[in-house]
């Protein structure tokens, strides 16, 4: 829910969390639908890196963080 509240279109965000895909079946084609989430759970990490398309990647609170 923070993230809703705080990300705004164009917000740079690092996410630590479990990748999990939710199965259902859309009702109006009735087609098989796949949908690829980011679960951050009581172990995730998520840093707001910059806010917005103006604001410059911030180096605060990102102490062994890295980019793969």
């Amino acid at each position: 829910m923070v993230a809703v509240k705080n990300a705004t279109p164009g917000s740079i965000l690092y996410l630590e969390g479990n990748l999990e895909t939710k199965i259902f079946t859309d009702p109006t084609t009735g087609l098989v639908r796949r949908v690829r989430e980011i679960a951050v759970r009581r172990n995730g990490r998520l840093v707001f890196l910059g806010k917005g398309n103006d604001a410059e990647p911030t180096q605060t609170g990102l102490k062994g963080v890295g980019y793969y």
